[in-house]
This record gives C-alpha cells, sequence and structure tokens, in this order.
C-alpha cells in the first residue's frame, strides 16, 4: 500500500510517498481503514506528482 511518511520535520515538501508493507494484525486487535481529506494544495500537488 502506498502511505505518505515524514522522516523530518519541515513543509510539504518533507512528505514522501512510498510503498509499505500492510500491517499485521496481532491477536486482540483490530485493522482499521483510515480515510483522509487533504486541506492543503502543496500536499496534494506532492502526492499526485509522485
Amino acid at each position: 500500500m502506498k502511505a505518505a511518511v515524514v522522516y523530518e520535520a519541515g513543509g510539504p515538501d518533507k512528505l514522501v510517498v512510498t510503498e509499505v508493507a500492510k500491517p499485521a494484525v496481532k491477536d486482540g486487535w483490530s485493522l482499521v481503514k483510515v480515510t483522509w481529506v487533504l486541506q492543503s494544495v502543496d500536499c496534494l500537488k506532492k502526492l499526485v506528482t509522485e
């Protein structure tokens, strides 16, 4: 799955879009799908161009 990851402090230019493994579900835990909305044009531009 794709994820926007932040490895260091900064602005939207510090977002890194990368492929990550789907997390394993541990006993007694749940896996929740999160849907989110970008509120910054800079963040959206970063995600779309990569």
